[in-house]
């Protein structure tokens, strides 16, 4: 019993639904026709409320010529008149008025010198240092001849300085000189011109009479 009373009251309540919505339908469309003549009522604005478009103003345009003229050439420019000519007797001279100002003078060029200085290619080149003939001793300071040695190199230090190159090297500190002018005994002492070139190797004790007459022979002492 109560599941027919609860279906039929679904259908009354589908069936006003829809009532419903068909009665709002055909009033929409009821309303949009209402509409439609009102709009059509609507008068247009009258033609003398349109502002008018100025038209736009037409270019001067020259008057056409006539048939078989020329065009008419331009009159002349009228000419200066001639200036009147003075009468004799009167002042002609220009009158006095601003001139100008000079330009600051130019700087004079710079004085030549009195003399023509040499150029690069007239300079003597600058000579080279001229070589000197060397005296070496290798030796060690133990060693007696070595001692002896000493003050005859420091002698010859002195008095041939200038003109000879005396060198003495301990082989007691390093015996790496020893390898390289192969040297077995000490005290050594060798020459060498003045290009480096070894001329003569004494071993032994050499005296300070014996040194110098070596070097004169050879042509490297005065």
């Amino acid at each position: 019993m109560r599941k027919d009373v609860i279906w039929k009251l679904a259908i009354v309540i589908g069936l006003v639904v829809a009532i419903v919505v068909v009665v709002q339908a055909k009033a929409g469309k009821s309303q949009a026709r209402s509409l439609e003549p009102a709009v059509a009522a609507v008068p247009a604005p009258p033609p003398s409320e349109v502002p008018a478009v100025p038209a736009p103003a037409e270019s001067p345009q020259a008057p056409p010529e006539a048939a078989g003229s020329s065009p008419v050439a331009p009159a002349p420019a009228p000419s200066a008149p001639a200036p009147a000519p003075k009468p004799k007797g009167e002042d002609t001279r220009p009158v006095l008025g601003p001139e100008p100002l000079p330009s600051a003078p130019k700087p004079s060029a710079a004085p030549k010198p009195a003399y023509d200085e040499p150029k690069p290619a007239d300079r003597p080149a600058p000579k080279k240092p001229e070589r000197l003939p060397r005296l070496l001793d290798l030796g060690m300071g133990m060693c007696i001849p070595c001692k002896m040695m000493v003050p005859i190199l420091d002698s010859l230090k002195q008095e041939y300085a200038g003109k000879l190159i005396v060198e003495v090297i301990d082989l007691g500190h390093d015996q790496s000189p020893a390898e390289k002018y192969g040297v077995q005994s000490i005290p050594t002492q060798i020459i060498f011109d003045r290009e480096g070139k070894e001329v003569f190797r004494h071993i032994g004790f050499w005296s300070k009479e014996d040194i110098v007459a070596k070097l004169k022979e050879l042509g490297l002492l005065d």
